[in-house]
């Protein structure tokens, strides 16, 4: 219902909002006054934009609650905030391509008078964490790597140094020898596109090795410039020594 929103608000907003619908003596009316005189006009409004739309449409506006809408277009900017922070300490990963993630965070401002009451001078950093398999707990990453973050900081655009794996980011404050993971994020997977991830068909069958090499060498002979090539090529070398040493 409109009037559940309305009372919420404070009569400095009311009387704005009823200055922009049209409200001429908006500043001389109380606030059970605003609230009735703001409903009326919205609930036209309403009533104006479902009769204009198609049956679809208006079938949603039947089903959804349009008055936040409509007052939002009234006062000009957004009823409800969005927090600067969340109660919880999270991060996230994103990928964007093969070759980078994005991860974004929040820390609950406790967490950290938690730290500096107990740990006094502390830094945090953002631990990338790189897995071989799926769903393993950190202990078992193949390799990590630390990104130092300030306080302040919320995000960070994050290379990722070897591809067909699987990554996972951390939240670590350290003072000293001790440190604490804070909260571990989602697993992003970053692919290694389709013969990286099909090494041993590349090298079984001939002729698609030969059409590979094709591919990815110029007239002159040379390896065109991307990194994708360059781990393939690295790989099937790595198996050849194998084979020839075996």
């Amino acid at each position: 219902m409109a009037d559940q929103h309305l009372d919420s608000m404070s009569v400095h907003r009311l009387r704005l909002i009823g200055k922009r619908l049209g409200i001429k003596d908006a500043q001389e009316l109380n606030r059970a006054e605003l609230i009735d005189t703001i409903e009326e006009i919205l609930e036209e409004r309403l009533d104006d934009r479902l009769s204009k739309n198609n049956e679809v449409m208006s079938l949603k506006g039947k089903k959804f609650d349009l008055f936040d809408d409509l007052c939002t277009e009234a006062v000009g900017e957004p009823i409800y905030d969005l927090p600067h922070s969340y109660a919880e300490t999270s991060v996230h990963m994103i990928l964007r391509d093969p070759y980078w993630a994005y991860v974004y965070w929040n820390i609950n401002p406790k967490d950290i008078e938690v730290i500096k009451e107990t740990r006094g001078t502390y830094s945090l950093v953002l631990r990338i964490h790189e897995f071989t398999h799926p769903r393993l707990p950190l202990s078992k990453c193949r390799k990590s790597f630390d990104i130092p973050i300030r306080e302040e900081d919320t995000s960070w655009y994050v290379n990722l140094l070897d591809l067909s794996r699987w990554y996972v980011a951390s939240l670590v404050a350290q003072a000293g020898t001790w440190s604490e993971t804070l909260c571990g994020s989602n697993e992003i997977y970053s692919p290694g596109g389709y013969w990286m991830e099909r090494i041993q068909e590349l090298k079984s069958d001939q002729r698609e090795l030969d059409l590979f090499h094709a591919a990815v060498t110029d007239l002159s002979g040379h390896e065109v410039d991307s990194v994708l090539v360059k781990s393939i090529m690295e790989e099937l070398g790595r198996q050849d020594d194998k084979e020839q040493q075996s």
